[in-house]
């Protein structure tokens, strides 16, 4: 759901974006601990990503 609600936004401002390279920065902000994931990020079915506890109570 993320990969296709990001791709949508990001054609709607115009930018032309694969799902490998969304999927590829949710790799890196997952690698930085700016997002936290479940399952394995390869297999985009299964798993999931959210922000992580404290930065989701600061907004």
């Amino acid at each position: 759901m993320v990969l296709a609600k990001t791709e949508q936004a990001l054609r709607k401002a115009g930018v032309q974006v694969s799902w490998d390279d969304i999927a590829g920065r949710l790799e890196a902000l997952d690698a930085r601990g700016e997002i936290e994931s479940q399952g394995d990020l390869a297999l985009w079915r299964n798993s999931e990503v959210r922000l992580p506890q404290v930065k989701a109570e600061e907004r």
